[in-house]
């Protein structure tokens, strides 16, 4: 019901989901907050590049254009077809994703007990969604549907995600735990100094700072060029930057972890007089 009201009334749905979330109603007039300027880019400045890097497949190329092919992730197959996905070339452990939306994975630990009939049902419902009616998310509307298969990098990762402001790279996000549990999310500027940015309180907020920051943040400036936000996703394995992706509406708008002031300061950070590309 409600990908069919955001496909007929996607803004006023927006503003009941952002209520829910914020306690007030987002103003595209003169936004202020992180995420109501993060909305304003939604409804205001898409384009064909933020769609390419949106795609998990299709930034690949991006990436590559930016002379930073070492940095992607093994690709074992891409098809847009569950019947075509060839299992028996996969090595034992492997994931699938679909390359349109978020949270469209599914991890194979150990083929010899992967249940691919189950697996295949789960992935061609991915494939007939439209994810951008999910949350009003404009970037995803015209990627072409298609089920990627990546090497599995292993368990326990560190996820570091970079925000980028004006191809300025700011603050890192570290997630950790996500294997095992509700993960948590450590802020750090970019000297890796740690900033309380959510209203919970974290166990060991001193993670270690990671020998490739230097080159993680080169990386991440080069590629967020042309954007007025984005958050690049990384992992750091084996003295190696590992791409995951490129993130241009994070929590969907609907954060309620951040503080407030902190959305207002990253509000601030977001220059909508300055416009990139998007």
């Amino acid at each position: 019901m409600r990908k069919l009201l955001f496909t007929i009334f996607p803004k006023t749905i927006m503003q009941i989901l952002f209520f829910r979330a914020f306690g007030k109603f987002f103003n595209l007039k003169n936004p202020k907050t992180f995420y109501e300027k993060l909305l304003w880019l939604n409804y205001n400045k898409q384009s064909a590049l933020k769609t390419q890097c949106a795609d998990k497949y299709t930034v690949r190329e991006y990436i590559i254009e930016k002379g930073y092919k070492e940095y992607l992730i093994e690709l074992y197959s891409v098809t847009s077809n569950v019947k075509t996905i060839p299992y028996n070339s996969f090595p034992s452990q492997f994931i699938l994703k679909c390359n349109h939306g978020a949270n469209y994975n599914i991890t194979c630990f150990d083929k010899s007990t992967f249940d691919t009939y189950k697996t295949n049902k789960i992935l061609a419902k991915w494939l007939k969604t439209d994810f951008s009616k999910q949350y009003g998310e404009l970037h995803y509307r015209f990627i072409s549907r298609k089920i990627i298969c990546e090497k599995y990098l292993g368990v326990d990762l560190l996820d570091y995600k970079v925000y980028c402001f004006n191809g300025n790279p700011v603050y890192i996000m570290v997630c950790t735990n996500r294997q095992y549990g509700p993960p948590n999310f450590y802020f750090y500027t970019k000297d890796w100094e740690y900033k309380h940015f959510l209203k919970e309180d974290l166990p060991n907020p001193h993670l270690k700072k990671p020998i490739l920051l230097k080159d993680l943040l080169k990386f991440c400036t080069d590629i967020s060029k042309p954007f007025s936000f984005v958050r690049v996703d990384c992992y750091l394995i084996n003295n190696k930057i590992i791409f995951g992706e490129m993130t241009f509406t994070p929590s969907a708008f609907l954060d309620r972890q951040t503080k407030k002031e902190v959305n207002l300061h990253l509000g601030q950070l977001l220059d909508l007089k300055n416009i990139f590309i998007c």
